[in-house]
């Protein structure tokens, strides 16, 4: 989870990290 993010564009782990806090 926190490598994949890494990897990726800083856009889809915000809004990866956005979906799971609301989801949560």
């Amino acid at each position: 989870s926190v490598t994949k993010p890494f990897m990726l564009p800083p856009v889809a782990a915000s809004s990866l990290r956005n979906d799971s806090s609301s989801s949560n």
